[in-house]
């Protein structure tokens, strides 16, 4: 006999009865409301470009109830990794690699580690793929999150197919969200079609775009920065430029630039065009300390490839006002202990 519940799923609700929770979401994932349980966030990026390492930091981030490149977690979050590309050297390098740039601690590294569950699989696609595989690992494992890289590993059907692709996930992915309370994170290359509209990047079907409730694009800009781009559902994340105040979709990212190591960085670069414009309208001193963080510091020499790319003041003149601001107090330096290696300078914002 069905329950009160589940007729009511059957015969609808008034919108009139209809309310947000007098509590916190017991169905939030990812503030604020970006991602709930029985919600597919898609993420699309290059092949290549480090999307599984980039995915990698932000369940060690939500496995310790931390925030990863401003995506907040609502508590400390259960991974389930099913992937077909890396083997366990892969895995584990990346893993090393953002350990250690996340200077974790033993206690840290154990309790992260502990709750991410890592399967390989890549020899089932479709609905074998998702009642042999997806289904009892499930089961096992009781994920907050289940992320599935690549897509294209497991779909068992053409990606430019709106049958193929909405049935992998309206028909085979969305039931077992809802059946096991978890949300999902799909990985997929990015469409070099040209389409100006980027939650509609994944490579293929429109559905890519559809059917995902929220949509993360990572793209390869210059001098070895990325965009992160919240495209659909972004406005949720809260982000801010870096005015601290005018809300934004977008994040700078970098890799690491320690040799061997696999980390991803937030590069404090300006998010759009229209703030560099205003930046040039302003004193050269004011275009400098827009780049330093407001809290925190960042590298010098990376700090002057910044200003140079986004402002083009030149070098001899970029060193010239950093050593001016910090003979008037307004910035101050410091040193960062490196591991065989020199110290790093870096400069923040005296106050």
């Amino acid at each position: 006999m069905s329950n009160q519940n589940d007729e009511q799923k059957v015969l609808g609700k008034k919108l009139s009865e209809m309310s947000l929770p007098k509590t916190e979401d017991p169905n939030e994932l990812l503030k604020f409301r970006y991602l709930c349980r029985e919600g597919l966030l898609g993420f699309y990026g290059q092949t290549g470009i480090g999307k599984s390492s980039l995915s990698m930091q932000c369940m060690i981030l939500w496995a310790l109830g931390r925030e990863a490149f401003g995506i907040k977690p609502k508590q400390a979050l259960k991974s389930l990794l099913i992937q077909a590309e890396n083997d366990e050297g892969d895995i584990v390098e990346i893993r090393d690699g953002i350990v250690k740039g996340l200077g974790l601690d033993s206690e840290e590294n154990k309790q992260a580690c502990d709750n991410i569950i890592v399967l390989h699989e890549d020899s089932k696609v479709g609905e074998a793929f998702i009642n042999f595989v997806v289904v009892a690992a499930l089961q096992k494992h009781k994920p907050d999150l289940l992320w599935i890289d690549p897509a294209l590993s497991y779909l068992g059907g053409d990606t430019i197919s709106q049958k193929d692709v909405g049935n992998f996930l309206r028909n085979l992915l969305k039931p077992l969200l809802k059946t096991h309370q978890c949300g999902g994170v799909v990985v997929h290359h990015t469409n070099k079609s040209g389409s100006s509209d980027t939650a509609y990047a994944g490579s293929g079907s429109a559905e890519w775009g559809n059917m995902p409730r929220a949509v993360l694009t990572l793209t390869e800009k210059a001098n070895g920065l990325f965009e992160l781009k919240a495209t659909k559902r972004g406005p949720r994340l809260r982000w801010k430029k870096t005015d601290g105040t005018t809300g934004t979709d977008t994040k700078q990212l970098k890799h690491s630039n320690i040799e061997g190591q696999i980390f991803w960085l937030e590069a404090n670069v300006p998010e759009c065009m229209a703030e560099k414009k205003l930046l040039k309208e302003k004193g050269d001193e004011e275009k400098i300390l827009s780049h330093v963080p407001i809290d925190g510091s960042i590298e010098k020499n990376e700090l002057e490839l910044i200003i140079n790319l986004g402002e083009q003041l030149g070098k001899n003149k970029i060193q010239k006002l950093i050593k001016e601001m910090i003979v008037k107090c307004v910035l101050k330096t410091h040193e960062v202990s490196r591991q065989n290696a020199r110290p790093e300078i870096h400069i923040s914002r005296f106050k």
